[in-house]
């Protein structure tokens, strides 16, 4: 009996087509097996055999080719900023169906005080969805970014919210129990690099998408690609971030996830031309010039951004203003809210009503629109927000 395990490849397809020339119809069951098990293991892509990939062209070349099987399972994590708006198209221009190219997007207030958020981004991201036929799932955590910064203050939890998400487009919310200890933090998060001080991103968003990849149970021992929308050209730290890596510290038996930036290296004008290509209408928050979008009320805006809000919702302002007594914190060193957006030149006061009630009440406006024009905040590169 030979053991098939041990023969060279060209022996092993010697084998398969003696008993075809012998017997097409009664080919012993395990040749066969063993002829596709070796040719998948030599010949089709694995994340293992991509990320050992040194040259850059031809390990993104094969991980396109990666994702475009049917059962490689592929995420985009999903803002709803122009970046991640347009990370979406791309993956679908390469001949990936949208029904296969799943959004995420995480909700930084976490069903609690909306207060961080844009109030109608969620509505913005499901139009989007909707328009093009992507699937589309939601997750946050508990209470967000306020419950987070609150904890510990006198009549606040001093545990970090537990993580919801979607296991369906459109379904019921999955709880998942926050298993870490109580740990006071009562502080806003600060304007670093550092992640753990800047911990916003980390409980909000990454943690949280973290949770939901691990905890779901149909892609458990999938193949994963994560995209994500960093640019070279938004910040000294993503200048370092290389494009494809795994996803998390490495690969893992159970779920093998790479993460990939498909972005990385595009300009701020090749972004917008190829939102332009598809005619896709930006988030309200362009409209009214902001140059980025995910939270409304960013620690990185400067004083232009907080005159804006101010404008626009100055009972975020005020509400700010009361979380600062309330923490004894100020999101500023040595600066109120009010210290800060002070002498700042609203962006929004000669915008129009249409545009406002767009970002701050409804969403209603199409996805496509016909005469598309660069919005107002296209060249607004000031640092807030992220996409």
């Amino acid at each position: 009996m030979i053991d098939l395990r041990k023969i060279s490849t060209t022996d092993l397809l010697d084998e398969l087509v003696s008993c075809i020339d012998l017997d097409p119809d009664n080919c012993p069951p395990d040749i066969i097996d063993a002829v596709v098990e070796r040719i998948s293991d030599e010949y089709l892509q694995t994340p293992e055999r991509i990320l050992a990939e040194k040259a850059i062209e031809a390990q993104r070349e094969q991980l396109i080719e990666f994702m475009r099987r049917e059962d490689t399972k592929i995420l985009v994590a999903f803002s709803g900023g122009k970046d991640s708006v347009v990370m979406a198209l791309y993956l679908m221009d390469l001949g990936i169906p949208p029904e296969r190219i799943e959004l995420h997007h995480q909700e930084v207030d976490g069903k609690g005080e909306q207060l961080f958020d844009w109030a109608t981004t969620t509505q913005y991201c499901q139009a989007f969805a909707d328009h093009f036929g992507f699937p589309i799932y939601f997750s946050y955590r508990e209470g967000g970014i306020v419950r987070e910064a609150l904890k510990g203050v006198a009549g606040h939890p001093n545990i970090s919210g537990d993580y919801f998400f979607q296991t369906e487009p459109g379904g019921e919310f999955q709880r998942h129990k926050f298993g870490g200890q109580p740990k006071a933090r009562g502080m806003w998060p600060s304007v670093a690099m550092d992640l753990s001080v800047r911990w916003c991103s980390a409980f909000v968003k990454i943690d949280v998408m973290g949770t939901m990849l691990r905890n779901t149970k149909r892609l458990q021992n999938k193949d994963i690609v994560v995209c994500t929308g960093e640019r070279h050209l938004e910040s000294e730290l993503r200048e370092t971030y290389t494009e494809i890596n795994p996803y998390g510290q490495k690969l893992i038996k159970k779920r093998k996830t790479i993460s990939w930036r498909p972005i990385l290296t595009w300009s701020h004008q090749e972004v917008w031309d190829y939102m332009k290509k598809h005619n896709v209408q930006p988030h309200p928050a362009y409209m009214l010039g902001w140059g980025r979008c995910s939270c409304q009320t960013c620690i990185y805006g400067q004083k232009e951004a907080w005159a804006s809000i101010m404008d626009l919702n100055p009972e975020k302002i005020a509400r700010i203003a009361e979380l600062e007594i309330q923490m004894n914190f100020t999101m500023y060193d040595n600066k109120t809210i009010y210290d800060k957006l002070e002498n700042g030149s609203s962006w929004v006061t000669d915008k129009s009503d249409y545009w406002k009630k767009q970002a701050t009440e409804n969403f209603d406006a199409p996805i496509v629109v016909e005469n598309w024009t660069m919005p107002p905040g296209a060249n607004n590169m000031e640092n807030c927000g992220a996409d």
